[in-house]
């Protein structure tokens, strides 16, 4: 694979990336017209460097967006969403990469994943089996009392005047 296309591909993705946290933070009229340029020549790209059986997937999806500009008026709109959605798909792994590469380097996370994988479908985790149910009834309790939905409003007002 060329080195420069592998660069070239890599910034972009780490630019879509950031514009995704921009969008996503309140930053969405300032980078959402970009963004879908930015996704789109980012699947070129990987499309480039994937094999050819592979570029197929591509292809139905220009096929189908051809249709789509055929027969609907406003199929700009459509594309441009989903090119959005793989903007998301694209900073979502990116973030996940990001996050396995640095816990490979902890023993003790790496103990812990193969700790978890080995357990049988099913098998009670100790102690989680009483703080899951705790945590997630507190969690509720606490969303119930924020909305105003117990306490008659009084829960709710302690906790938009709390700084």
């Amino acid at each position: 694979m060329n080195r420069a296309l592998a660069t070239s591909t890599g910034i972009l993705l780490i630019l879509t990336t950031a514009l995704m946290v921009l969008y996503e933070w309140g930053a969405a009229h300032l980078v959402g017209g970009v963004l879908p340029l930015v996704a789109g020549v980012v699947i070129l790209l990987l499309t480039i460097q994937v094999p050819n059986g592979r570029k197929i997937f591509v292809a139905v999806g220009l096929v189908l967006t051809l249709a789509l500009a055929m027969h609907l008026p406003d199929w700009q709109m459509v594309v441009k969403n989903g090119l959005m959605k793989a903007a998301f798909i694209c900073a979502f792994f990116c973030a996940l990469v990001t996050l396995r590469s640095a816990a490979q380097g902890s023993p003790s996370i790496q103990k812990a994943g193969y700790f978890l994988a080995e357990q049988p479908p099913g098998a009670p985790l100790s102690r989680a089996e009483f703080w899951w149910p705790a945590l997630r009834l507190g969690a509720q309790l606490r969303g119930d009392c924020a909305s105003g939905r117990i306490g008659g409003g009084e829960c709710q007002n302690r906790t938009q005047h709390r700084d």
